[in-house]
């Protein structure tokens, strides 16, 4: 047993890892809210951070629904760049841009195989209105019908199928580098948001290309040395040996970022369950197809994360979007982010729920447990030592 009393995550800001530490110790305080409080948007002067590719930020969100919200938004943002021409323009869309329809088929009788076609109304409205969270395979796969790519975007994979091949499994953050089609393709432009916007069927794609991210601690070191010797070089500074250490460096970085790409083709996922409103039916409620089988991109957007999928995770910048006082999820969302300074919330966490927010105590009793485990293991150790010594003596 061994407890891990530093967390080296706040190393930049040791005042917002002490604030966390007695959250989870049950000593939270009003000022300490009032301390987390102060990165409000809209207040003190914090506001968003820039849209950037590049950048290792996310958006905390409770649940995908809101995780789908938030990827629609900022898809939505990205039409508006000016790259994309109206629906009345003779323009085409850019190519860097591509939707990628899901093919769905149902399970609804017992000798179909997955191999009936939805009605074109009831697919229509799961590819146009229904993110991943309407669409589930077991208890926790989800599937996009309707993935929204671009190079640079952020995505999530859900699936092992090249974990041992390629270390990229489910929960594996990467970032989009392009979509290779088939050589038949059929490639048609959609109106989205009254945007051009090209379309294309599952089907016809070959693979899309991914690169993990955010980059490999081997990465960073690696480009940190470059950097330096390159501006020894901009002086005219740089020896011989130096020079043939940089171009050591940039071959080895090219075949680290290389080692990180990964081509991942469509797959198929059974017993799918699909919640989706069609317009025009007579009840109320959403349509349920409990059996379907769907292929799709074995990839999610993430450009916000839940709670239970950041576990694990650090942040340079976080922006929660809400609160929710289930399942230690302050504690879990808050510990993510590096700094005090990287983190945004869109609403407040309320100065007068402590006690909903606080470690549940189950989990501090186990951490003693563990501790005082460890301390006798310790203590037999070095009592343990000592007989060896006296023996020698």
């Amino acid at each position: 047993v061994v407890i891990l009393e530093v967390s080296h995550r706040f190393d930049d800001d040791p005042v917002y890892g002490a604030a966390l530490r007695r959250m989870w110790s049950g000593e939270f305080t009003v000022d300490d809210v009032r301390y987390i409080n102060s990165r409000l948007v809209g207040q003190n002067g914090v506001t968003l951070p820039p849209d950037c590719n590049d950048s290792d930020t996310t958006y905390a969100t409770p649940l995908n629904k809101q995780r789908n919200g938030i990827s629609s938004g900022i898809f939505r943002n990205h039409l508006q760049n000016g790259d994309f021409p109206s629906v009345d323009s003779d323009d085409l869309p850019p190519d860097h841009t591509i939707i990628i329809e899901a093919d769905i088929r149902s399970n609804s009788s017992d000798n179909s195989s997955g191999r009936t076609r939805l009605c074109p109304s009831t697919r229509d409205a799961i590819i146009n209105t229904c993110g991943d969270a309407d669409v589930r395979a077991g208890r926790s796969k989800l599937v996009d019908p309707c993935l929204k790519l671009y190079v640079g975007a952020h995505v999530m994979c859900n699936n092992n199928d090249m974990l041992k091949s390629h270390h990229i499994g489910n929960g594996t953050l990467a970032r989009v580098k392009r979509v290779k089609l088939k050589p038949d393709a059929s490639i048609v432009w959609k109106n989205w948001e009254g945007k051009k916007v090209q379309c294309v069927s599952v089907r016809d794609v070959e693979y899309v290309e991914v690169e993990r991210f955010p980059e490999s601690s081997k990465m960073t070191s690696l480009r940190v040395s470059i950097d330096e010797l390159e501006e020894l070089e901009s002086k005219e500074t740089l020896d011989d040996e130096q020079n043939k250490l940089l171009q050591i460096l940039k071959r080895d970085f090219v075949a680290e970022k290389a080692s990180r790409i990964v081509r991942l083709a469509p797959s198929k996922t059974r017993g799918v369950k699909i919640e989706v409103n069609v317009t025009g039916m007579r009840n109320e409620k959403k349509n349920k197809i409990k059996k379907a089988t769907i292929t799709q991109v074995p990839i999610n957007m993430n450009d916000a994360t839940t709670g239970h999928k950041l576990q694990g995770m650090s942040k340079d910048k976080l922006i929660v979007t809400n609160w929710t006082f289930k399942s230690n999820w302050v504690y879990v969302v808050l510990s993510r982010v590096r700094t005090l300074s990287g983190l945004y919330l869109l609403k407040p966490l309320p100065e007068d729920r402590l006690d909903s927010f606080s470690v549940p105590p189950e989990l501090r009793l186990f951490e003693d447990h563990m501790r005082g485990i460890q301390e006798q293991v310790i203590a037999h150790r070095e009592s343990h030592a000592a007989v060896l010594n006296d023996d020698v003596v």
